[in-house]
């Protein structure tokens, strides 16, 4: 089991925990689908879209997903393979 840096509550900066996640199933050979791009991400990062989420002011945002919730919506990475319909991306290209 890893773990994942979020918060299980709305609050300010002292609701930040870090908190038990289930690893995923592991996919020997994840296939993406249309309109989809595998990407290993190799950095992520916080930004204040992500301390506005966790205020609460705009619970919407981000589809109402059940606590605890992440922190991190931004990730670059390594194209690994694309789907049916993707231009714009290249397997080998950095994201």
């Amino acid at each position: 089991m890893g773990q994942a840096w979020g918060f299980g509550r709305y609050g300010g900066p002292e609701v930040r925990e870090f908190f038990d996640r289930p690893d995923p199933d592991p996919d020997p050979d994840p296939v993406p689908g249309r309109g989809e791009v595998l990407i290993r991400v190799d950095v992520a990062g916080v930004n204040p879209l992500d301390h506005l989420l966790r205020s609460g002011l705009v619970d919407g945002l981000d589809g109402g997903r059940p606590f605890p919730r992440v922190l991190g919506m931004e990730a670059a990475g390594t194209v690994l393979a694309r789907g049916e319909d993707v231009n714009g991306f290249e397997v080998g290209d950095a994201w």
